[in-house]
């Protein structure tokens, strides 16, 4: 078995991290494993540090060096990264002959270190996984994030891909701004609930549209070797207020310009979670006839670990929306609570500094949701003075708040 080697080439200023192990000389048990390439851009000690934790695990190969050296200089990782670029993925997969490249590019940003990490099967160039992971003081548990994330990719490779899924932000059928925030909250449940499909890729919606125009533009040969992604469209209207006020949700699946399957349902807002996750888990349940178990919980923590890294990036939004989804699915988490508090606070903070009407309007709505999850903590947190220090800071402050 061979050391894992880091590649310098000053031409592309991409560094190639490999872990050589070639096919033959896998051990038992990795026969018809994935032949795999972790090509990042970093001789930090954390990359040879992750290196050694790959490949000590069992279920794939890893590429020679020699066939990394052929083609370094010739490929730009941002370039690959994108979920546009799922030729270029081709094009090295081909050339590395390798079924999977993992590719890992570190980043900084407001004093926040990050890494960019996809995994992405070559037969297709489908990014089986994009995450941005930040990076903390303790280099153990940040490989270990980033190892679980090429372990759940691997997983996601073995289960042959039947169907590729996006889910747009919903549609607000709303007058007002009260509710719009939701659109994201929504989606993201949804996305959550096909996650836990086998056979079932949800991608970005760039990433579905590139697919699409790349299909149409090679002709009907290629449509019927790869079908067209699936878009999961969803909106939602709102109508009278108080405890009156009713929720109509309207879910519709689009292939090209064929509708697969739509359902409709007007509820009580608490409602809008067991109804999407049921309607979701229908409407495309054809690719899977197995039953999925809803664990809520479990879920939730997957959420909720998304949202505490866009938190930490400073992508409030995204953040907040997926929060609220975790909390859709089990109300009971404080901190993920205090997170979209915090996060509803900076974003009415930003929108009132820009002083325009619709901003100001949003900045209001934002406020609200933040005395709503303060009410919600009021009411689950018997630790009162933490959450008067919260209400004083936000008050008083006018920018973001620290629980």
């Amino acid at each position: 078995m061979r050391k894992p080697v880091m590649l310098n080439d000053a031409r592309s200023l991409v560094l190639a991290c490999v872990l050589a192990i070639s096919p033959a000389a896998a051990g038992p048990g990795q026969e018809g494993a994935p032949r795999c390439a972790l090509i990042t851009t970093s001789q930090s000690p954390i990359t040879a540090l992750l290196e050694a934790n790959l490949l000590a695990q069992p279920g794939a190969t890893w590429v020679e060096r020699a066939e990394i050296k052929r083609v370094l200089g010739e490929q730009q990782l941002a370039l690959l990264l994108g979920p546009q670029s799922g030729e270029g993925r081709i094009a090295l997969g081909h050339v590395l002959k390798a079924d999977m490249l993992v590719l890992l590019e570190f980043k900084q940003e407001n004093q926040q270190r990050y890494a960019d990490m996809v995994v992405a099967e070559t037969a297709t160039g489908l990014r089986l996984l994009s995450r941005r992971v930040p990076l903390s003081e303790d280099s153990k548990r940040d490989i270990g994030i980033l190892a679980q994330f090429v372990e759940q990719a691997l997983r996601k490779y073995a289960e042959e891909i039947k169907e590729v899924f996006a889910v747009p932000a919903f549609a607000c059928q709303d007058l007002g701004y009260h509710f719009e925030h939701l659109k994201g909250t929504y989606a993201n449940l949804v996305e959550q609930r096909l996650l836990a499909q086998r056979g079932v890729l949800v991608v970005e919606l760039a990433e579905a549209d590139a697919i699409a125009r790349e299909l149409a533009l090679a002709g009907s040969e290629a449509v019927n070797r790869r079908r067209l992604p699936v878009y999961v469209l969803g909106e939602y209207r709102n109508e009278g207020r108080g405890d009156d006020r009713r929720l109509t949700i309207r879910l519709r699946l689009q292939r090209g310009e064929k509708t697969l399957g739509q359902t409709e349902k007007t509820m009580m807002p608490g409602d809008a979670r067991d109804f999407l996750w049921e309607a979701a888990g229908k409407l495309t349940g054809w690719q899977d006839t197995r039953a999925v178990e809803s664990n809520f919980e479990a879920e939730a923590k997957q959420l909720a670990d998304r949202a505490t890294a866009s938190f930490k990036l400073g992508y409030w939004s995204e953040a907040l929306a997926l929060a609220e989804a975790s909390l859709l699915l089990n109300p009971e988490q404080l901190d993920v609570r205090r997170c979209c508090v915090e996060a509803a606070s900076i974003l009415a903070s930003t929108q009132a500094m820009q002083r325009d009407l619709e901003s100001v309007i949003r900045s209001l709505s934002d406020r609200r949701r933040v005395f709503e999850h303060l009410q919600e903590l009021e009411r689950r947190d018997p630790n009162l003075s933490a959450i008067c220090t919260i209400c004083c800071k936000m008050l008083g402050g006018g920018g973001g708040i620290t629980a």
